[in-house]
């Protein structure tokens, strides 16, 4: 029988924490995992799709980092990935700032674009992509602990309007 484990936000942020301190692990190689196993679940998802298309949302913190991991391995899958940052370039910091650039060097066919003052990109790019599209919410992680604001809640009630199914990182 598997057995499924359920961590609280707190009991997260202690496996992170422990991995980091105690067992030496970069944030790199979490991020890596992570993004990785985004990436198996949105294949699993579209399945056998004759056009697979993922858009990739991905915010400036971890959780964007971890979203920034799995366009690498859905284009190695043969998926066309879009990633749409949700923020300026510069505010990518430290592994989401090493993931944001082995995305851009990949020149996904899709391509990477910033997000502006509207959610127009992302709506053009609903609306262009075929029903089989999946979206990555890869905006806010568990760690969120502030009002959310600026753009960010436009985006998320565009994701959450759309028909396409979400996965969230």
């Amino acid at each position: 029988m598997e057995r499924v484990l359920t961590f609280t936000r707190a009991g997260l942020a202690e496996v992170d924490r422990r991995a980091v301190a105690e067992f030496a692990i970069p944030i790199v190689a979490l991020m890596e995992n992570a993004g990785r196993a985004v990436a198996a679940a949105g294949l699993a998802m579209l399945g056998h799709a004759r056009e697979r298309h993922v858009i990739v949302v991905a915010g400036p913190g971890n959780n964007g980092g971890d979203g920034l991991v799995a366009p690498r391995h859905l284009h190695n899958a043969g998926v066309h990935v879009t990633v749409l940052l949700l923020g300026a370039r510069e505010n990518y910091k430290d592994a989401a700032a090493v993931n944001l650039e082995i995305v851009e060097r990949m020149k996904l066919a899709g391509g990477v674009d910033v997000l502006s003052a509207g959610h127009a990109e992302l709506r053009d790019a609903l609306v262009e992509a075929p029903q089989e599209v999946l979206l990555v919410d890869a905006i806010f992680g568990t760690g969120l602990s502030r009002k959310v604001e600026g753009l960010a809640p436009e985006v998320i009630r565009a994701m959450n309007a759309s028909p396409k199914r979400i996965v969230a990182v």
